[in-house]
């Protein structure tokens, strides 16, 4: 968090050719692992050509209608389905003893502060003006809205920041980019956005904000989980959800991440070659993401 914090006060300052080519490495990095995160969900969750038809509707939908709006209605519409479609026979479980002596009291009072926080700050943001306000709002309600892996955060908050304005789909990218670099959760790219927008104060504030949705919805559904894990309905709402969140991923890589970073075709070379080193040759992400970075500096040059 403190390293993506420190790169947003970094990355406006080069705005000589190396700085662009810097920039522009960064977002080839981000198509390519993104590319392998669809790639790689798609073969864990969208399984089945049920799951696969949800994800391909989810994707080419969010490719015709854009929006936070048309991403919230996309997962609902996929636990609706779920629920129709991928009903099956839980597998047998045993109790797990952590969940089964875990009070339900403090369980309620986080999911009720959960609920509260999700409909309250909205309002707060509207009602204050205060830019640290109206960003909290949109990273928790992100954070509460993230389902089937880190990368999902991406759609969320491309629609979220950049579509109002809060910063450059082109910072967006590469922020993005240098975040595979580092070790740590993905939502640490929060610290990134709110520093661009506001300072490091708001780069603590995103990350505190992205972060407390899911905590609370940890602490809010363990005690529960043991008979929730095996409740049909349940299941079936989770793993349609999932696949059409494989939608939604494939739909952000092509607009806004390649329709952004392919500007020549030579552009398509660089996403494919940093797929190559990524999935083919297993080189660690972060690699990929400096090498890039540098050399697309160096031939800016």
């Amino acid at each position: 968090g403190a390293a993506m914090i420190a790169l947003a006060y970094l990355t406006p300052r080069y705005p000589n050719p190396f700085g662009i080519g810097v920039l522009h490495g960064l977002q080839v990095a981000a198509a390519a692992v993104v590319l392998q995160a669809v790639v790689v969900m798609a073969r864990t969750l969208a399984v089945g050509p049920i799951k696969a038809g949800m994800a391909i509707g989810a994707a080419t939908g969010l490719v015709v209608a854009h929006g936070p709006l048309a991403q919230v209605v996309t997962l609902a519409a996929g636990a609706v389905i779920g629920l129709i479609l991928l009903r099956e026979p839980a597998p047998e479980a045993g109790d797990d003893p952590v969940s089964e002596a875990l009070s339900p009291t403090p369980a309620i009072v986080a999911l009720c502060l959960f609920a509260v926080l999700l409909g309250l700050l909205p309002f707060l943001a509207a009602l204050t003006q205060d830019p640290d306000i109206g960003l909290a709002s949109v990273l928790y309600r992100t954070g509460a809205l993230v389902f089937g892996g880190g990368h999902a955060v991406l759609p969320l908050l491309q629609n979220e920041i950049v579509n109002r304005g809060w910063i450059g789909q082109e910072q967006f990218l590469a922020g993005y980019g240098a975040v595979q670099a580092l070790p740590g959760p993905l939502f640490s790219f929060a610290g990134f956005v709110g520093a661009e927008t506001g300072g490091w104060r708001s780069g603590l504030v995103a990350l505190a904000a992205i972060f407390l949705p899911g905590l609370l919805l940890v602490a809010g559904v363990l005690p529960f989980w043991d008979r929730l894990k095996g409740q049909p309905a349940a299941r079936a709402a989770v793993g349609g959800v999932n696949a059409v969140v494989v939608g939604v991923l494939a739909a952000a890589l092509w607009n806004p991440v390649l329709t952004e970073t392919v500007r020549k075709p030579t552009d398509w070379a660089l996403v494919a070659a940093a797929y190559v080193f990524l999935a083919v040759a297993k080189l660690p992400p972060w690699l990929v993401v400096a090498g890039f970075a540098l050399a697309a500096g160096l031939l800016r040059r």
